[in-house]
């Protein structure tokens, strides 16, 4: 297995990233990794100690691809991808239609990465435009979202589709569970929420209802996602990017607030708790955002992440091809399109 990690794309150092992808080396023994990085940082690299004490570990099991360019987060995505065709970026991407590996992971621009993968990748019928997928802690579990960054304008065409591709995720990862469907909107009623949010609530309803394993809910208020009641939540790219960004603000106001108010407990009762928390709730724990809907198994960690978010990210990955993923993920949609 082959897995393509972009070092350069994101905000954090990339020789404190390159940490994530030592510690993935050491725990997945079976797989090869391409290495996205600039030329002044493969130089780095190969100056350092422990990359030559242990030259022949390394050539066995890493590739470096040097890119001549980075598509930074301030970027306009379309026309960046289209005037950087060797960055990073664009050359992950590229790597994975060529089928030179495997996965692809990256911290890069979120819209580039969508607007790269809508360009280069083949779409999964009857998918119009890819979509990321991500999870959140609740109190029953663990809740996917869909579409949390790649679409921010959907119409309800979209919607469907993402209901689609959300339900097939759910199938490959639950398989034979029952899936509880919620809408994102502002309120449970059904006339809440804009015209287009009205139509796949009614639509949701009838289609749904064909399926065994499927049962929809309804319309889904944000506090309720956390309290449990869905397991799938549908919702816009813009909506459901607010709604992740937001929840991983409360969560780290919570740690802080514990952390400087937790005057009762020993130092070793309070790290423990504190870990805990940070296990279900913290970003760096997350699996990453997965790109649904084109032929090419990539996952999009934080842009900020650090090196155990990559790690969790490229740990995905690894998973995902494991599972076939795309290949499943194309079966399901199509049935859930019946």
């Amino acid at each position: 297995m082959r897995i393509a990690v972009d070092l350069v794309g994101g905000e954090t150092p990339p020789l404190l990233l390159f940490e994530a992808v030592l510690k993935a080396a050491t725990c997945f023994s079976f797989v090869h990794f391409v290495i996205l990085i600039t030329p002044p940082l493969k130089k780095q690299l190969l100056s350092l100690d422990f990359w030559q004490k242990n030259s022949s570990f390394f050539c066995e099991r890493f590739q470096f691809q040097v890119v001549d360019s980075i598509i930074s987060m301030q970027e306009a995505p379309l026309q960046a991808v289209k005037q950087k065709k060797g960055s990073s970026m664009m050359q992950g991407i590229y790597s994975l239609k060529e089928q030179e590996v495997d996965a692809f992971v990256t911290p890069g621009n979120t819209g580039a990465l969508i607007a790269g993968s809508a360009l280069l990748l083949p779409r999964i019928a009857p998918v119009k435009r890819p979509a990321l997928l991500a999870t959140l802690p609740t109190k029953n579990g663990i809740a996917s979202i869909i579409d949390v960054g790649g679409t921010t304008n959907c119409r309800a065409l979209h919607l469907l589709q993402l209901m689609q591709m959300g339900l097939a995720f759910q199938q490959i990862k639950k398989p034979g569970l029952i899936t509880r469907v919620g809408l994102l909107n502002i309120g449970k009623e059904l006339q809440k929420g804009t015209a287009e949010i009205r139509k796949v609530y009614r639509y949701f309803q009838t289609h749904l209802a064909k399926f065994a394993s499927v049962n929809f809910v309804g319309n889904i208020e944000g506090d309720r996602l956390f309290a449990g009641e869905v397991d799938l939540l549908i919702t816009d790219g813009f909506s459901g990017n607010v709604l992740l960004k937001a929840a991983e603000g409360v969560f780290s106001l919570v740690q802080q607030t514990l952390s400087q108010n937790l005057e009762f407990f020993t130092p070793c009762q309070k790290s423990k708790l504190l870990c805990s928390l940070a296990k279900r709730f913290d970003h760096e724990e997350s699996p990453g955002a997965i790109v649904c809907g084109v032929k090419g198994v990539i996952v999009k960690c934080h842009g900020a992440a650090k090196a155990e978010a990559l790690f969790h990210s490229i740990a995905t990955a690894i998973e995902l091809v494991e599972q076939q993923f795309i290949a499943k993920m194309e079966h399901f949609v199509s049935f859930y399109q019946a």
